[in-house]
């Protein structure tokens, strides 16, 4: 993982001011293959807010476009599987450069989190969008405005950060394993003669 969080913050040049309540972005692989739960993480703002907003996650090195909104529920710890600066990344301080990976604590820091999950995706480079929708209300914004636009922000998913089929050892592997397998067994069969 850490491989693709250095290609994450690299690509994440580019970014205009942060809006008033996210603070950070990190993403984790889905549960499913295929599957990638991004998290956005906003600092207190007269309590804990339903999830708004919604995402798009369009693919820049593949065909690839899905909208999804946030769901819930918030969470109030940190989500299982964020490491601050390897697949979650922070705001600074005004003018709010990104990314960052120890949380600046702008505004207090990151006390809530809200997901989105996007499914059917393969390794490639994608923009991901952040912006209001119907449910949207005053306690949340979106990630970032550029031009009075939502802002976007590109992340290289590797097969390593999207769920699934990322743990299965490829053939190669299996066999290289099934000969050290075998090889350990025939020595300890000599040690023990």
């Amino acid at each position: 993982m850490k491989k693709s969080a250095l290609a994450l913050a690299l690509a994440f040049g580019g970014i205009g001011a942060a809006s008033a309540h996210t603070t950070s972005l990190g993403y984790v692989p889905g549960t499913n293959p295929g599957e990638v739960t991004f998290w956005a993480g906003h600092y207190n703002h007269s309590g804990v807010p339903g999830p708004e907003g919604q995402a798009t996650l369009v693919g820049v090195s593949l065909t690839y476009s899905q909208t999804q909104p946030f769901v819930g529920p918030v969470v109030t710890s940190k989500p299982a599987g964020l490491i601050d600066g390897v697949n979650n990344f922070f705001w600074g301080p005004s003018p709010y450069p990104f990314p960052l990976s120890t949380d600046p604590n702008l505004f207090g820091g990151v006390v809530h989190w809200e997901s989105t999950t996007f499914t059917g995706l393969a390794a490639g480079i994608y923009e991901l969008t952040i912006a209001d929708d119907a449910r949207t209300t005053a306690e949340w914004a979106n990630l970032t405005q550029v031009g009075g636009q939502p802002g976007s922000v590109r992340i290289n998913l590797t097969a390593g950060d999207i769920g699934g089929g990322n743990n299965v050892p490829e053939p190669a592997s299996l066999a290289l394993l099934g000969i050290g397998l075998a090889g350990l067994s025939a020595l300890r069969c000599r040690k023990t003669a």
